[in-house]
């Protein structure tokens, strides 16, 4: 099976640029092996590895020249190296030129960019929050200061803040100028970072204490140079317990900094449940096999995550047919249990009777086995899992189009994050596209692209009438406001049927009791009949009627609606600030609908029946 639409893992490098002399080259290279086939065997080889570099002569070029050489062994797709640089090739060329320590680091990183450019990998130069004026001075600066040290800082926590694991080949001390290692280590561990200029990159910004992000995960491996004043004592360690076995010998996994916060031993317990969830969901969910429907990418703000969405998108196609299955048969031996269940009643002394009670049993334990089923192969998960993925790069490919940057506070409700770790995961590998193809915003586009599509999808979703060729399936499922009142009216018709047979038994037998007159006795069975069978009626359609979940769904449509039809009365003109703030609120609230349907969903699985 190809991996390469799988959800990736992302690795980030930072480290030194020159490796001395005084450094053990061999030992630094068997760990940095090291590190990255632990990475991979911790996301099984299902889930392809991103590997973002700024391609700079020491530790960055020697981490990405063992990534393509372990690519050759684990296969093409395994790995994808993002190139992310500074600022455009051709003022990063200086930094390679005349280095005492690296002769040759210009040839080499001439060849790596080509190659780079030739395949499947890319080259990204990171975006950066400096005016015109400042950023034509940063690319013409050959002596390091202020502004060109702001662009390496701000490439340096671009690769930290989307890298899951930032490998950093280190030797614990103080960076020397701004954007060095200790710089980048600090921020991914939560230390306050200093940009030069005073002017830090809003779309960098770390998400705050109370989120409980402030740390990462920072996978050390220490250089053979003097460890006299380092901060390394400083770090908190991954919590050994959620790791995946022992971490290659002469490294350490650290989570954050004690001076991050006060309270940083409970940050360290929440990013390490936090990573390790990740692992789980990311190999669970690139095990899914499933054909990719490929969607139009002209509006989709999605260009290099494309691929991704549609996988996602088709997994929760194929995840929803089978649970929805699955539930049918479920269903069906619960239906066949209850309707032998009033025969076996008026037939206990009989050999029918026994049978039917085995029956009832058999059919039961039919419905049990297919409930646990359900749950071992987690269909519902795996849909609901799917699902939120795609939608939750769908809302960020439409906040790519408004050229709206990475939000300082997440998506994904923060009571929900560390369960749907997966997808703000997602959110984020929809925001490279962001960094990589900026896009001058239409609010038209806008308008046609997402609000107009999703009123139209979600008024045809909640539609009454339906033609008569109408399928059961678009019946049952794709308009859940006419199931909801149809099968309430049913429902409620069947127990009034069932109250209206109870009373005319009920009379029956008063007339017998009191004038004496008496009724053919298979006219009052039959009456029976009709009462156990209507109530047992009314309740298998109150049954399904909550396995299918319809009138939360709907409801949720309603409010959506709602939502984006005042959202449409402000999409017109310039797109301000104002503007902006509407939409990434739309964003929010769209997310907020879809992890509370995956929530209320999860109730009733029917692995939990």
């Amino acid at each position: 099976m190809s991996i390469e639409n799988n959800l990736p893992f992302i690795i980030g490098v930072s480290g030194h640029r020159d490796l001395s002399p005084a450094d053990d080259i061999d030992q630094i290279r068997s760990r940095v092996i090291a590190v990255l086939e632990y990475w991979r065997a911790a996301v099984t080889s299902d889930t392809p590895i991103w590997l973002l570099t700024g391609l700079a002569t020491g530790a960055d070029s020697l981490v990405t020249d063992i990534a393509c050489e372990l690519r050759t062994r684990w296969g093409q797709s395994s790995v994808k190296i993002i190139a992310c640089l500074p600022m455009p090739v051709d003022a990063y060329r200086s930094d390679f030129k005349n280095l005492d320590f690296e002769p040759t680091a210009l040839d080499g990183f001439e060849s790596r960019i080509e190659a780079l450019s030739q395949g499947d990998d890319e080259v990204l130069v990171v975006r950066s929050q400096l005016d015109s004026c400042d950023y034509e001075k940063a690319l013409q600066d050959t002596q390091f200061g202020d502004e060109r040290n702001n662009l390496y800082l701000n490439q340096g926590v671009f690769i930290a803040k989307y890298a899951q694991v930032l490998v950093a080949l280190w030797d614990g001390k103080p960076a020397a100028g701004a954007g060095g290692t200790a710089d980048v280590v600090g921020y991914k561990l939560g230390e306050r970072t200093v940009w030069p200029l005073g002017s830090s990159n809003p779309a960098l910004e770390p998400i705050s204490e109370f989120d409980g992000q402030v740390g990462g995960v920072v996978h050390h491996i220490p250089m053979n140079q003097s460890h006299e004043d380092t901060f390394v004592d400083q770090l908190c360690t991954f919590d050994s317990e959620k790791l995946e076995g022992p971490v290659p010998d002469g490294t350490s996994v650290y989570v954050c900094s004690k001076n991050a916060g006060r309270n940083h031993k409970e940050i360290r317990a929440f990013l390490s449940r936090e990573l390790a969830t990740l692992l789980q969901q990311l190999k669970v969910y690139n095990r899914s096999e499933t054909t990719v429907n490929e969607r139009a990418r002209e509006t989709s703000g999605l260009c290099w995550a494309h691929a991704i969405f549609s996988r996602a998108d088709a997994v929760a196609i194929e995840y929803q047919r089978r649970y929805r299955r699955i539930s049918a048969c479920f269903f069906g031996a619960v239906v066949l249990a209850l309707s032998v269940l009033e025969f076996a009643g008026d037939l206990l002394d009989e050999v029918a009777g026994t049978w039917s009670v085995i029956s009832v049993l058999s059919l039961l334990t039919v419905a049990f086995l297919i409930a646990k089923y359900s749950g071992s192969r987690d269909f519902k998960w795996k849909y609901q899992i799917a699902r939120g993925i795609a939608e939750g790069m769908r809302i960020r490919g439409y906040l790519n189009l408004c050229d709206i940057g990475p939000l300082h506070a997440p998506l994904v409700p923060r009571r929900h994050r560390i369960n749907l770790t997966i997808i703000n995961h997602a959110i984020s590998v929809g925001e490279f596209e962001w960094w990589s193809n900026p896009r001058k915003p239409s609010l038209e586009l806008i308008n046609e692209a997402w609000i107009q599509q999703q009123i139209e999808f979600l008024k045809s979703r909640l539609e009454l009438k339906l033609p008569i060729t109408a399928g059961l399936t678009t019946r049952l499922y794709k308009r859940p406001l006419r199931a909801h009142n149809k099968l309430f009216l049913l429902s409620k018709a069947f127990f009034w049927l069932g109250v209206t047979f109870g009373i005319a038994i009920s009379l029956v037998m008063l007339s017998e009791l009191l004038v004496g007159y008496q009724v053919v006795d298979v006219v009052k069975t039959m009456m029976m009949y009709g009462v156990q069978y209507s109530l047992m009626t009314a309740g298998v359609i109150a049954l399904w009627h909550e396995l299918a979940g319809y009138e939360n769904t709907a409801k949720g449509y309603e409010s959506l609606i709602a939502l984006y039809e005042r959202a449409q009365g402000f999409v017109h003109g310039d797109l301000t600030n104002e503007k902006k703030f509407m939409l990434v609120e739309l964003a929010k609230e769209a997310m907020l609908e879809h992890v509370s349907w995956t929530h209320s969903e999860s109730e009733i699985d029917i692995k939990n029946r």
